[in-house]
């Protein structure tokens, strides 16, 4: 008898320990904060599930997208600046248009858990991931479901989208695989594997033909998608209780911004492999970070609800939005 309630006690203990890993690891891989492209507006998930759209220049909050029966998870503004999209943890996509803030659009998504949400460059199409393997391709303009594709693979964490070839995404497992995935002809292009430890983050470089692997050894491993080969390898230091759990490329492809275990960001110059600045926050941790299109600014949310906003060159902070 004793022996059934120490191994139930242990069982607890262990799904409790996965599950907590699995929704630490999700609050550092969601898109919850955003510019607006011409980089005057940013959107951002509140601790409560609200988005909040501020005027950077003014420093004035402008809307609040709020729903007191849901939470939203994800945002993405179009390419050309026309349409804010959100889901909710309903799997509700929401597209909104900006400026009048009025929903033009809603879908249902009828899958599991929504991990990915990205408006392609043509400002038509959504592009929508789950937990389960299914991406779906959303017509905006006509508000149906235009394809569904179903990838099949076990414990998925996160599926990216190549930012210059948006009908190819990286699919990153729990066991630290990432596939390269073409969803167009539903094939795969390319499986990355490292033997000296777990993959745990992944980007696509803006120009989309390299993408970067973070390990749990603390590297940052680029990789040349078509070929395979690898390119250059950075020795970050974040081991040990500083893994690092997201990674995010500017939009020159220069730099890089990673977020480890710990809530720190780090900034690196691929070319040099150097470590250009540290961001932290007092008794707070950092779950995201993103860059304006031109490059300028980097916008970092800490789980204190705070979004503070760097200006790069001047190393000076311009906001602190919550």
């Amino acid at each position: 008898m004793l022996y059934r309630f120490i191994l139930h006690v242990f069982t607890l203990l262990f799904f409790f320990a996965y599950f907590n890993s699995y929704a630490e690891n999700n609050l550092y891989l969601r898109n919850d904060i955003t510019f607006s492209p011409n980089g005057k507006f940013i959107a951002f998930v509140d601790n409560n599930g609200n988005v909040k759209i501020w005027n950077i220049k003014s420093g004035k909050l402008i809307r609040i997208l709020a729903n007191s029966m849901t939470e939203t998870y994800y945002i993405d503004f179009s390419p050309n600046g026309k349409y804010l999209a959100t889901i909710d943890n309903e799997n509700r996509i929401t597209v909104w248009r900006f400026g009048r803030f009025k929903p033009i659009k809603i879908f249902k998504d009828s899958g599991k858990s929504i991990i990915l949400l990205k408006f392609l460059n043509n400002n038509k199409y959504i592009l929508t991931a789950n937990l389960d393997g299914t991406i779906r391709l959303w017509d905006v303009i006509k508000g149906r479901l235009k394809k569904v594709v179903k990838v099949k693979f076990p414990n998925i964490l996160t599926i990216i989208p190549n930012k210059k070839r948006y009908f190819q995404v990286a699919i990153l497992d729990r066991n630290g695989t990432v596939r390269v995935w073409d969803i167009k002809h539903n094939r795969l292009i390319r499986a990355i594997e490292i033997k000296s430890g777990k993959i745990t983050a992944i980007d696509f470089h803006p120009k989309g033909k390299v993408l970067a692997t973070a390990v749990s050894d603390g590297s940052i491993i680029l990789w040349q998608i078509y070929t395979g080969v690898l390119i250059k390898t950075i020795k970050t230091g974040n081991t040990r209780g500083k893994e690092i759990l997201n990674i995010k490329y500017s939009p020159s492809g220069k730099y890089m911004a990673v977020i480890n275990k710990a809530g720190k960001v780090q900034i690196w110059r691929i070319h040099t492999k150097k470590l250009v600045r540290n961001i932290s926050e007092k008794n707070s941790k950092i779950y995201s970070v993103n860059y304006s299109s031109d490059g300028k600014k980097l916008a970092v949310r800490s789980s204190n609800g705070k979004v503070k906003i760097w200006l790069l060159k001047s190393n000076k902070i311009i906001r602190i939005l919550k």
